[in-house]
């Protein structure tokens, strides 16, 4: 009994730290939602492992959207080389509004998903338009904003910066 004890207390602590250690999964709030994007094809944040991601909820009937809009336009062309990508999820309802909208004022290179049924939206629930959320490379919310104005910028790439900052996940050896 003594032996199988200090067996115990010699694994017990391996046991928890191969616990600890393991890489964490990609599971950010609605990854496996397959969403619409733009243009054709469809998508679903699990995709985005890896990656910083800001998921940004707007509107075309929203005006700071349309202020914030071009703003993630920048920085993602600041920012894409470093690891991130700008998800811009247009929450309308009629299809048609959103087609006229990006024939006017194209997002490239924001990666713009469809969520007409409000999938997405169900599982962050934002309190109001814009709302930005910002997810590290393992998936998990880490910043969220509601509302938009031009000061904002400055506190986004903080925070970016950050995230960016943070280890990539280790590649999978072949």
């Amino acid at each position: 009994m003594t032996n199988q004890l200090l067996i115990l207390c010699l694994l017990l602590p391996a046991l928890t730290a191969t616990a600890q250690d393991a890489p964490p999964s990609y599971n950010p709030p609605g990854a496996a939602i397959k969403l619409a994007v733009a243009g054709g094809d469809s998508l679903q944040l699990g995709q985005f492992e890896g990656r910083v991601v800001l998921l940004n909820f707007w509107a075309t009937w929203c005006r700071p959207c349309m202020v914030e809009l071009p703003e993630l336009v920048q920085l993602q062309k600041t920012y894409a080389d470093s690891g991130l990508t700008i998800v811009a999820v247009s929450t309308d309802k009629f299809p048609r509004k959103v087609e006229a909208f990006l024939e006017k004022t194209p997002l490239d290179p924001l990666t713009v998903l469809l969520d007409y049924d409000s999938q997405l939206v169900a599982q962050y629930d934002p309190t109001g338009y814009p709302a930005s959320y910002f997810l590290d490379r393992q998936g998990k919310l880490r910043y969220h904003h509601i509302g938009f104005s031009p000061e904002d910028l400055t506190r986004y790439e903080a925070e970016i910066r950050a995230l960016l900052r943070q280890s990539a996940p280790a590649e999978a050896s072949p």
